[in-house]
C-alpha cells in the first residue's frame, strides 16, 4: 500500500574506531558497551539495509514495489543515495574513493553504470574542542610521498597530509580523489552516491580481536588521489537562515530547514528527511510519523505536500536529482 511517509530503521555497524554516542544522543538501538560507528540510514547496500520501520521490508524491496510512487516513473533501478551517521571515537583510516569512470575502471564493471564512485558530504554534528580531520595532501607532497610514509609510521604520514580543525555546523565536500581520514571525537550526517568503494591507504596499524590488520589498497589509490579543488569546509550552517541549501551537486542536494509552529513543503521529487534537534511530526497523504532526533523518513514523490509540526525542530532534507540513472 503506497504511503505519504515511511518511517526508516537503520542498520547499524560495529567498527573499532566507533563508539556509543550514537546510542546516546540519536536513540540508536544497540548496548551502550557496543562499539556502533556507522547507522545507515537510508541505504539498500546489499548486507546493511535500512527497512520500512512499518512492515520491516528492506529499503531495496520497498524501492522494487513501489519506485514509481517514491521517485517517479523515470527512476533507475538502483536506490540513488546512501545516507550514514558516523560517530568516530578514533581516527578513521587514511582512504580515497574513486569517481565514476574510475570506479568502473577498478571494479571491472562488465557493463556501463554497472557501479558508480563515491561523492560525499559530511555535516557535522558534534566535535571534541580540539577534532580535527585529515583532508587533501599537504603542500609539495604527492601520492607517492604518501604511500612511502605509511611505511615509516603515522607521523610521517600526518605531515603529508593538510590538517584541519572541525567544528559542528560545517558542511566537507569529499570529492572523488580527495585523500581523507577524521579524526576522533566527531559525530556527523554522511551523504553520498550509494558506493561502498573505498581504497585504503592507511589505518595506523590496527589490529582487530583476531589481531588481524584491514587490507590495504595502494596500487588503487594511486591511480585515483588527486589535490581537492578546495580547502575547507565547503559550507557552514546558519542557524540564522530558516532554509539553507549547504552542497547541492549531480548526485545529491542537502538543505537545512527550521520550524517553528508548523511548516508545509511540497514533495516534488523524493525527499529524504533527517531529524538533526527536537521532536516532531511528519504528514503526508493521510500518514504521519514522530521523527524524533537521529531518526530518518522518506517522503514520496507521489506525497507532493506533506506538513512537519514542533518547535525548535532543524532537519536535514536531502533529494537525488529528478533522473536518479547514472
Amino acid at each position: 500500500m503506497k504511503r505519504g511517509v515511511y518511517l526508516l530503521r537503520p542498520a547499524l555497524k560495529r567498527v573499532l574506531w566507533g563508539g556509543n554516542k550514537l546510542q546516546k544522543h540519536y536513540g540508536k538501538d544497540a548496548a551502550a558497551t557496543e562499539s556502533v560507528g556507522e547507522s545507515w540510514e537510508v541505504s539498500a547496500m546489499p548486507g546493511m539495509e535500512s527497512a520500512d520501520a512499518s512492515t520491516g521490508l528492506s529499503l531495496s524491496a520497498l524501492w522494487a514495489a513501489e519506485r514509481a510512487h517514491l521517485a517517479g516513473p523515470e527512476a533507475s533501478a538502483e536506490f540513488p543515495l546512501l545516507v550514514k551517521l558516523l560517530q568516530c571515537e578514533q581516527v578513521l583510516s587514511v582512504q580515497v574513493h574513486p569517481n565514476d569512470m574510475q570506479a568502473q575502471q577498478l571494479a571491472g564493471a562488465p557493463q556501463q553504470n554497472a557501479v558508480c564512485g563515491k561523492l560525499e558530504a559530511w555535516l557535522v554534528l558534534e566535535s571534541a574542542p580540539d577534532a580535527w580531520i585529515l583532508f587533501g595532501l599537504a603542500a609539495g607532497k604527492a601520492p607517492h610521498d604518501l604511500l612511502a610514509a605509511t611505511k615509516q609510521g603515522p607521523s610521517a604520514v600526518i605531515a603529508c597530509l593538510q590538517q584541519h580543525a572541525v567544528k559542528p555546523g560545517q558542511l566537507w565536500l569529499v570529492e572523488p580523489g580527495t585523500v581523507h581520514a577524521p579524526g576522533p571525537g566527531i559525530v556527523m550526517l554522511e551523504v553520498q552516491q550509494p558506493s561502498d568503494l573505498t581504497y585504503r591507504v592507511y589505518d595506523w596499524e590496527r589490529r582487530d580481536a583476531n589481531g588481524q590488520e584491514r587490507t590495504l589498497h595502494p596500487a588503487q589509490a594511486l591511480r585515483v588521489m588527486a589535490q581537492p579543488r578546495t580547502e575547507g569546509p565547503h559550507a557552514q550552517l546558519d542557524l540564522a537562515a530558516p532554509e539553507q541549501c549547504l552542497v547541492n551537486t549531480h548526485t545529491f542536494r542537502m538543505e537545512h530547514w527550521q520550524v517553528q509552529g508548523a511548516k508545509d513543503v511540497l514533495v516534488p521529487q523524493m525527499t529524504v528527511l533527517h531529524m538533526l534537534e527536537g521532536c516532531g511530526r511528519i504528514s503526508a497523504m493521510g500518514d504521519s510519523c514522530v521523527l524524533r532526533k537521529g531518526a530518518t523518513c522518506l517522503l514520496p514523490r507521489g506525497a507532493t505536500i506533506a506538513r512537519i509540526e514542533g518547535e525548535g525542530l532543524r532537519l536535514a532534507a536531502i533529494t537525488a536529482p529528478r533522473s536518479s540513472s547514472r
